[in-house]
């Protein structure tokens, strides 16, 4: 669960996850199964996979 919450963050901070209900960017959860939901209006974020290694890029 960390790892995924780790993850996320660093994907909110490039600026890749956006909700495209409320238009939110900053905002997120992940649940226990590495689903990504908005914490504005709690729609499900489609085609986030946290379960993949991100490039790490300097």
């Amino acid at each position: 669960m960390e790892e995924y919450k780790r993850r996320l963050r660093k994907l909110v901070e490039r600026g890749l996850v956006k909700c495209p209900k409320c238009g939110n960017d900053k905002d997120f959860m992940v649940n226990e199964i590495g689903h990504v939901f908005c914490n504005q209006c709690y729609r499900k974020i489609p085609m986030i996979r946290l379960d993949e290694e991100l490039e790490e890029t300097s």
